[in-house]
């Protein structure tokens, strides 16, 4: 009898070892995803059409999605983990790969006038740990801006003018080994149908002779050209929008960046040309011809005379 209770006695202290390594498992643990930090958010709001957002942020560490289709017009307010969707609702911690469910809780949703929403609460995980948590989705023209400088050289580059002719546009795009990119948006003078020499301004005009400006946008999620980025198979992990400045190109069409960011961040580029000048390249109906007019270069095509710059002439 006394082995009986012995053993029961085993077995109860046993239980208790596993009840308190249970306990010690669990764990409060304060998450903050921010679309102005280094963490990815995104926000989905389809209330005019279907009644649903959701909310996805992940960093280093977690990926978090909650989702709730309850609501008519608009998203803010106080929300339980009952009104929560379950599959699409629950955290991943990529050290162990669990896909963690929520149990019980709550949360605010606050959405401001610019449709910024940030996301707090309090959920306890159905694995015992209580996430504190906040997620700040912020619709900033420039998310996701890096604070830090980009110089780079590059020892040559592609020049995409399928579109020249026809929008008077061309696209250049840098890249190296270390899969550091530049993409750049130039705008030209009707009609040239090529990358020209001369001193762009960095603008959104659009007007010729300028590079595009580049943003977010919040509505598509697409990033806008022109803008620097370190990028992988996944996609872009650095952005850096070209928001200010200038590009030059030279006789040779080398490319030389002097930009900031939104941030005032320094975007230094050098880009090395392996393609002739644009207007003797150029595939056009008539060909151009240059000339030497009172010390200046002019370029004459289809009746229309440019400057070295690809400034319209009279």
């Amino acid at each position: 009898m006394k082995k009986i209770f012995s053993f029961i006695a085993l077995l109860f202290a046993a239980s208790n070892m596993m009840a308190s390594l249970q306990l010690a498992q669990s764990d409060t643990i304060k998450l903050l995803w921010s679309s102005k930090t280094s963490a990815k958010v995104d926000w989905y709001d389809y209330c005019d059409k279907e009644g649903w957002w959701q909310m996805e942020a992940k960093d280093s560490a977690y990926f978090i999605t909650l989702s709730n289709d309850t609501y008519v017009s608009v998203a803010s307010g106080s929300y339980k983990v009952s009104d929560l969707l379950p599959d699409y609702s629950y955290i991943i911690a990529y050290a162990n790969h669990d896909s963690i469910t929520f149990a019980d809780g709550s949360f605010t949703v606050e959405e401001d006038a610019k449709g910024d929403v940030t996301i707090r609460g309090t959920l306890l995980a159905n694995n015992g740990n209580t996430y504190v948590i906040t997620i700040i989705y912020s619709f900033d023209l420039y998310k996701y801006d890096e604070d830090a400088d980009f110089i780079v050289d590059y020892d040559s580059y592609t020049l995409d003018d399928k579109f020249a002719e026809l929008y008077d546009c061309v696209d250049v795009i840098g890249s190296n080994e270390a899969n550091q990119y530049i993409y750049l948006d130039f705008s030209l003078p009707v009609k040239v149908g090529k990358l020209l020499p001369g001193k762009y301004t960095i603008d959104d005009s659009r007007t010729p002779m300028t590079v595009h400006a580049g943003n977010y946008d919040n509505e598509t999620g697409y990033y806008i050209k022109s803008l620097a980025a370190v990028k992988d198979e996944e996609g872009l992990k650095k952005v850096w929008y070209l928001v200010s400045g200038t590009v030059t190109v030279d006789d040779q069409l080398n490319i030389y960046v002097e930009a900031k960011n939104s941030l005032g961040r320094d975007i230094k580029v050098n880009m090395k040309s392996s393609y002739t000048q644009g207007l003797e390249a150029a595939n056009t109906t008539r060909s151009a011809h240059k000339s030497i007019q009172n010390g200046h270069l002019l370029i004459e095509r289809n009746d229309t005379r440019y400057n070295a710059v690809g400034t319209r002439m009279r």
